[in-house]
C-alpha cells in the first residue's frame, strides 16, 4: 500500500479461480464504518480521503459460482499514512 495525500494505491498478487476482489478501509482499527470497493483487477486507487490520516485496509477475493458468491476471509489490516 503507498499513500498519497488524499488518496492510497493498493496492488496484491492475484489468486487462482477468482472473479474479483473487495477491499475495505476505516480511520478506525476495529473497521467501523467502514467504506467498500470492489474490483477485478490486482490494483485499486482509492481517493477522496482525509489527509494527514491513517487508514485500516483490508483485501478479500470472492468467487462467483452457479449463481452464488463465496467469499474468502478478510486479510490482517494494514496500514496506511496519508501525507
Amino acid at each position: 500500500m503507498k499513500g498519497s495525500k488524499k488518496a492510497f494505491v493498493g496492488k496484491w498478487k492475484k489468486a487462482k479461480s477468482v472473479s474479483g476482489y473487495q477491499v475495505r478501509y476505516s480511520t478506525a482499527s476495529s473497521m467501523k464504518k467502514a467504506k467498500t470497493k470492489s474490483t477485478k483487477a490486482t490494483k485499486l486507487k482509492v481517493s477522496g480521503l482525509k489527509s494527514k490520516k491513517k487508514y485500516y485496509v483490508q483485501l478479500r477475493s470472492y468467487r462467483k459460482l452457479s449463481g452464488k458468491t463465496y467469499y474468502s476471509a478478510w486479510t490482517k489490516a494494514k496500514t496506511v499514512k496519508n501525507r
